[in-house]
């Protein structure tokens, strides 16, 4: 009988201990979700590339989530209408033809207002352009509706066929301070 108590003493606490993680999880993804919002609204953000699928998949498809290529310090970022962008090294070769390659400057980026999209996600389309670019390029950005997580799609204008599905982390472009509040 006290072997049968201990046991499931032993499971309720660990029932109780794995709900409160997950209580703490959401709530964690929920303000790194607020934080993104908010960056991606004020038009001051950093995207941190995770991977890069083939142009004609798309990260929603659940075939092509296993048909991608990680991708390593490559990100672009948008502050106060300026864009810029890194592409490392290892990732060149994935995104030189559809995305500003190496490290671009000096790009300027319009910003549209988020829409939530019926699944939750909240879409920003970016138009990039000047530097020398050929064409301006279209950026959608769909933040995932519960964290920080989202999915980017590259096209050129005119429905061109070269793009780029990709994700990411959007996190705000200057990280606050310690003791600004901010």
């Amino acid at each position: 009988m006290k072997m049968t108590a201990k046991v499931l003493f032993f499971a309720v606490l660990a029932a109780l201990a794995s709900g409160c993680r997950v209580q703490k999880d959401a709530a964690l993804s929920s303000a790194e979700h607020q934080t993104a919002l908010e960056a991606l609204q004020e038009g001051s953000f950093l995207v941190k590339l995770d991977a890069v699928y083939p142009s004609s998949a798309s990260p929603y498809q659940r075939s092509s989530r296993t048909e991608y290529r990680e991708l390593h310090e490559s990100y672009f970022t948008v502050d106060g209408g300026e864009y810029a962008s890194y592409i490392s090294f290892e990732d060149r070769a994935f995104l030189a033809d559809d995305f500003p390659a190496r490290k671009r400057e000096g790009l300027r980026a319009d910003v549209s207002e988020g829409k939530r999209q019926r699944n939750g996600e909240v879409r920003f389309r970016l138009r990039v352009y000047g530097g020398g670019l050929v064409a301006d390029k279209h950026i959608a950005v769909f933040l995932d509706g519960k964290s920080n997580r989202c999915y980017v799609k590259m096209t050129a204008p005119g429905g061109n066929a070269s793009g780029a599905s990709m994700s990411g982390h959007v996190y705000p472009a200057k990280p606050a301070e310690a003791g600004t509040g901010g």
